[in-house]
């Protein structure tokens, strides 16, 4: 050591489309997920119907699909969704895997709700990456894309994506934890299955209406993995080009800690306004991401306020009044 203190210089994701509009990383990646064979080893078991068995790989038809509704999950153009300067601190192939952190938890595991942010970024931001492939799947698309450095991929020597994800001001963290705790829409292939076909709202996949058996089921192939790479880069691309699109109108929300000294945990309290279903008067509603908020927000409970929305409603009402 030479006594010299060194400073890492921060990179940022700032590759047109988050870094699928360069080197060819779109049609790089359609080649990640459309892969069937997953390894030269030989099969465990021998015989033609144990190596077609091999082929059936449909781990990365779960990831690709995943991501694609993930981000129709959380973006809502004109309303809300996830700041531009929150993904640029992803490289590009933690994006697919970031989504479908979301399409797997929003609205689905309380236990997010008193994470740190940039605690609850990571886990998000490694989900995709965690999921292991079974024997006769081929390896984790998403994994291989990192390996294959497509798009953009900082070195070894930039900070975690936690630490990266606490630098970011906290109207960005906000902006984010609005849209992720917002309520959760069923898919198209949801509704399918539950026959609610007047469910107004759903979440539109035109991947699904194309490729889905007469029962509903959907239909696993090349065309359709190659359509959600297709429309999840056309989505990001979307979004790269018009930016932050939200509208804050009604809308506030505060990071506040747990008030109690045996937990380190912090929670997102959001106040909303919204017209009632015939727009004859305005409902304020106020969430909180702890475990009673959280059945409240999800699971449509009758439990009362927290104490960490009654210790902030002042504040949120003060937020919200025009300066």
């Amino acid at each position: 050591m030479d006594g010299k203190s060194t400073t890492i210089q921060l990179l940022v994701n700032n590759y047109p489309a988050f870094g699928f509009d360069v080197e060819n990383a779109e049609q790089a990646t359609a080649d990640m997920f459309r892969r069937r064979i997953p390894s030269d080893e030989p099969p465990r078991s021998q015989g033609h119907v144990a190596n077609k068995r091999r082929l059936e790989d449909h781990l990365n038809f779960r990831l690709i699909k995943g991501a694609f509704l993930g981000f129709q999950h959380i973006e809502y153009p004109g309303k809300m969704g996830t700041p531009v300067e929150m993904l640029k601190q992803l490289d590009t192939p933690d994006l697919p895997s970031f989504f479908h952190g979301i399409s797997e938890l929003k609205g689905r595991d309380w236990e997010l709700g008193g994470l740190p942010f940039g605690k609850l970024a990571s886990r998000l931001a490694h989900s995709g990456y965690r999921v292991e492939p079974q024997d006769h799947e081929a390896p984790n698309a998403i994994r291989e894309m990192k390996n294959r450095k497509i798009g953009f991929i900082r070195g070894r020597d930039q900070p975690s994506i936690e630490d990266r994800m606490n630098m970011l001001p906290e109207l960005v963290k906000i902006q984010f934890l609005r849209a992720f705790y917002s309520m959760r829409l069923p898919t198209e292939e949801e509704i399918r299955y539950r026959r609610a076909f007047d469910f107004p709202g759903g979440i539109n996949d035109p991947v699904y209406s194309r490729y889905q058996r007469q029962n509903g089921e959907p239909i696993d192939s090349n065309d359709a993995r190659n359509l959600y790479v297709r429309e999840f880069v056309r989505a990001l691309r979307n979004k790269w080009e018009s930016g932050n699109n939200f509208d804050p109108e009604g809308f506030t929300g505060l990071l506040v800690p747990s008030f109690s000294d045996s937990e380190n945990r912090v929670y997102f309290v959001q106040r909303n306004i919204f017209r009632s279903l015939r727009g004859d008067k305005q409902i304020e509603r106020y969430d909180c991401t702890c475990y009673p908020g959280y059945q409240r927000m999800y699971e449509r409970s009758s439990v009362d306020e927290c104490k960490h929305i009654h210790k902030t409603k002042d504040q949120l009402r003060d937020l919200a009044k025009p300066i």
